[in-house]
Order: C-alpha cells, then sequence, then structure tokens
C-alpha cells in the first residue's frame, strides 16, 4: 500500500498498485437535509366512491441545484399508522414502501394499496403516495386507515 503525494493529488493505492483513494475522483457532498411531518388521508373518503387510482405529491424542496444527474437521496421515517408503522422507530425509506392495504375484513380479499417513493422530479425532492384500491360491491374495508409521516430527506450530489 501507498501514499502518493504530489503537488495536483493524493492518492493511496493497495499492494498491487491499484489506486483505492484519489482526490480526483468525485466525493459525495450533502446539499440538504430536509425534516418535516405529513399528513395521509385515508382513499375512501366518502361511502360512495368504490375505485380510486390517485398519486398524492408533497414537495420536500425545490431549489435550482437540485437534479436528476449524479445524485443520491437518503430518505428516513417514522410512520405511525397503517401497514408500515414504525412503532416509533426509525426506517430507511430506499425503494418504496407499503403504507397500507386495503383488504375486505371477513374474506381477507385484497382490494388495493398505498405505496409511498421518494423521488426527484426536475428540480424538486417529492414523497409520492400511489394509491389504488378497487373495493367493488363491498360495503366493509379494512386497512385504509390516516397515516403521519416524520421524516428526513438527504440529498447529495458528487462532487
Amino acid at each position: 500500500m501507498g501514499f502518493n503525494f504530489n503537488k495536483d493529488n493524493f492518492t493511496i493505492t493497495d499492494n498491487n498498485e491499484n489506486i483505492k483513494f484519489s482526490i480526483d475522483r468525485k466525493m459525495p457532498a450533502i446539499l440538504f437535509s430536509i425534516s418535516n411531518i405529513i399528513n395521509i388521508t385515508p382513499i375512501f373518503l366518502d361511502s360512495t366512491t368504490t375505485r380510486v387510482n390517485r398519486r398524492d405529491e408533497y414537495s420536500v424542496v425545490s431549489n435550482e441545484i437540485i437534479n436528476n444527474r449524479d445524485y443520491f437521496i437518503l430518505p428516513f421515517f417514522k410512520i405511525a399508522g397503517g401497514t408500515a408503522d414504525t412503532n416509533n422507530y426509525i426506517a430507511t425509506g430506499g425503494g418504496s414502501t407499503v403504507l397500507r392495504v386495503i383488504r375486505q375484513p371477513t374474506t381477507g380479499e385484497y382490494l388495493g394499496s398505498s405505496l409511498l417513493s421518494t423521488i426527484v422530479d426536475g428540480n424538486t425532492i417529492k414523497l409520492v403516495v400511489d394509491n389504488s384500491a378497487d373495493k367493488g360491491t363491498f360495503r366493509n374495508i379494512s386497512g385504509d386507515v390516516a397515516i403521519t409521516i416524520s421524516y428526513r430527506v438527504i440529498y447529495g450530489r458528487f462532487t
């Protein structure tokens, strides 16, 4: 392993002279760390609606330095209510999280769900909840509850 110092660079190499670290490589820089709380309402707010296919978007932050190239995003959630209730613990939010599963309580038949994702859309970071459910002729459903999400989203890029 070697440490190489010169006027314009610093590198660390292994025994085979493979570069393991170099200041020529892009380094991560955290640009935003935002915390807040959002409330997610139940899907079926009235008794006459039988089918829902809705996307709810919550803006975390908008800024001209946000873009969808060469970035990383680290979302963390405390979720109260629904399938993904974290019991006051913090959960990572990479990918999508199933917030609630809607079923017919007697048969257990799956009727729909709500999925939470964190996305970069242009110059905006958003929390997106995709709600999709069809209760058909069923009047009674379970799982369609209000949910509160405390979040922290870290956005960075390699500079």
